[in-house]
C-alpha cells in the first residue's frame, strides 16, 4: 500500500523533483507545494514558480521552440556527474 506523502507527519520535509515534466499532473495537484526541482527538456510550462532557473533547481533544456537534448536522461546524467565532480573537488 503506498502513502500519501502530504499526509504523512513528514510531509513538511518531503520534497519533490519532477523529471521529464514542468508541472505536477492535475490528479497530483496536492502535492504541488513540495516541488522543489525541475529537470525537463519540455517547452516550460510555467508552473511553480518558487522553484527558479537562478536557484540552479529549475533545468528546461528547451530553448527557440525546441528541445536542447534529445532525453531528460541527459540533464540527469549531467547534473549527477556535476555532484560528484564537486565531491571529488572536496576531498
Amino acid at each position: 500500500s503506498s502513502k500519501d506523502p502530504s499526509s504523512s507527519s513528514s510531509a513538511s520535509t518531503t520534497s519533490l523533483t519532477l523529471v521529464d515534466h514542468n508541472r505536477i499532473r492535475s490528479s497530483l495537484s496536492h502535492l504541488s507545494s513540495m516541488v522543489t526541482e525541475i529537470v525537463d527538456h519540455h517547452q516550460d510550462e510555467k508552473s511553480h514558480d518558487d522553484v527558479t532557473t537562478d536557484s540552479g533547481k529549475r533545468i528546461i533544456a528547451f530553448e527557440n521552440g525546441h528541445a536542447t537534448v534529445a532525453s531528460t536522461c541527459t540533464l540527469v546524467a549531467e547534473r549527477l556527474f556535476q555532484i560528484l565532480s564537486s565531491d571529488d573537488d572536496d576531498n
